[in-house]
Formats: C-alpha cells, sequence, structure tokens
C-alpha cells in the first residue's frame, strides 16, 4: 500500500506548494497526526518525500537554497566512494521521511559531515604535496 499511495501524497503536496509557493503552509502546529497528509479517498498518509514536503512547509527560496547547497557539496566531495554514499543519502530522501526524524537525519547529516571534512582533507594533502 506504501508504493500505492505514494503518487497520491506527491499529488497533494504539490497541490499544497501550488497554494503558497513563496511562503508556503507552515508547519503542522498540532503535531498529531505527526508529519501526515490527509487525502479524502485514503485518510491519513505518509508524506514520504523530503523534498517536497519542505517545499510544501517552507516555500520555494528555502528549496532552492537546499538545491544550491545539495550541488556545492556534491563539487565539493567530487567523483569517488563518498559521492556515492551522499547521492544514496539524498536519493533516499526523496522516497524516505529521513530528514524529519532527528535520528535519522542526525546520521544522514554526520555522514555528509564527515564526507565533506574527508574530501577537504584529500584536497588540502593533494595541493601539500605538489
Amino acid at each position: 500500500i506504501n508504493f500505492i499511495a505514494r503518487p497520491i501524497v506527491f499529488k497533494e503536496l504539490t497541490q499544497q506548494i501550488i497554494e503558497h509557493p513563496f511562503i508556503g503552509s507552515g508547519f503542522n502546529k498540532m503535531l498529531s497526526p505527526d508529519n501526515m497528509i490527509f487525502n479524502t479517498d485514503w485518510g491519513w498518509l505518509y508524506r514520504h518525500n523530503d523534498i517536497l514536503s519542505i517545499n510544501a512547509f517552507l516555500g520555494i527560496i528555502p528549496v532552492i537554497c537546499l538545491l544550491w547547497f545539495t550541488i556545492d557539496t556534491l563539487i565539493k566531495i567530487g567523483m569517488n566512494y563518498r559521492f556515492i554514499w551522499c547521492s544514496t543519502i539524498l536519493i533516499t530522501s526523496l522516497f524516505q521521511m529521513t530528514f524529519f526524524n532527528v535520528d535519522k537525519a542526525t546520521v544522514c547529516l554526520l555522514i555528509i559531515g564527515v564526507c565533506i571534512a574527508d574530501s577537504i582533507k584529500n584536497k588540502e594533502e593533494i595541493c601539500s604535496i605538489k
């Protein structure tokens, strides 16, 4: 049922984005049900997509900043095994609730941070050898 419901959730989130493209709809102040969206046919469904959820909550400008940061990070990391780790995390956040859960977000951000720090360290070592 999760895979069947996802296109419906994506459609609902897209409609929310269209309704409030620049300022977003804001976060759920009730905190119940947590990070879910209501559909008249299916009832309460998990959002399943961090990027669309962030766009629906905050608007287009934060998503543009997030996209800019992501592209800049992947460029800094370069094409190596670290790129695979970061790409996996980013792709996962398109189909799972990753960055809205503190435990998952912490692990993902630590992995990305280690990848960035390791790539910076390697670039400094290469520069000092020359």
